[in-house]
């Protein structure tokens, strides 16, 4: 199961010949709509059934709904606002529990591949667009950023991590600190 970026509403056209089952599930409540938490879990909230005609409405930040088809197979429509959250969360069917986020946003996704072909290159001329890239608002791109410039400048790169290290994402400030740490200390 997938969440949804967007509020949106589920319709089966009034001329289709059946409609669906929809299990309803309510996202956690209080987690942060930026970071992936293996403990959360989806909260059952119901099976309805969705006929020709019928609307069914959806809140991208607390619900989910899994959509299943009779033997016909189903017609529906989705009508979905402009996306709110930045990421997409996917839920395992068995356990309700979160296995990865997406983000909703392509560019995020984009920047954070180019930034691994700059570190991949390893040029110094690099070094000044992903210094920039190291403040972006997302933060996979910035600790991204961060990774690619302490592989081309080590030094530049560890200045970037001792910053970090009080980066609002909790991720990136705790990878920041783990990376901090010396070689010797984290073998002990």
């Amino acid at each position: 199961m997938v969440t949804s970026a967007a509020d949106y509403m589920l319709a089966v056209p009034s001329g289709a010949r059946d409609g669906g089952s929809m299990e309803c599930f309510g996202r956690p409540a209080g987690n942060r709509p930026d970071l992936l938490d293996p403990a959360a879990r989806l909260t059952p909230r119901g099976r309805h059934l969705l006929r020709p005609g019928q609307v069914f409405t959806l809140s991208a930040d607390s619900q989910v709904a899994r959509l299943t088809a009779g033997d016909t197979g189903l017609v529906h429509l989705v009508f979905a606002a402009d996306p709110h959250l930045s990421y997409r969360f996917v839920y395992d069917r068995a356990t309700l529990g979160p296995v990865r986020m997406i983000s909703a946003d392509g560019t995020a996704s984009r920047l954070t591949y180019a930034v691994r072909l700059l570190a991949a290159c390893r040029r110094p001329s690099s070094l000044p667009v992903l210094r920039s890239l190291a403040g972006h608002p997302s933060h996979e791109v910035r600790w991204e950023a961060i990774r690619a410039v302490h592989r081309v400048d080590p030094e530049a790169g560890r200045q970037l991590l001792q910053v970090a290290a009080h980066d609002p994402h909790p991720e990136v400030r705790q990878a920041a600190v783990q990376a901090l740490v010396p070689e010797s200390q984290a073998s002990r």
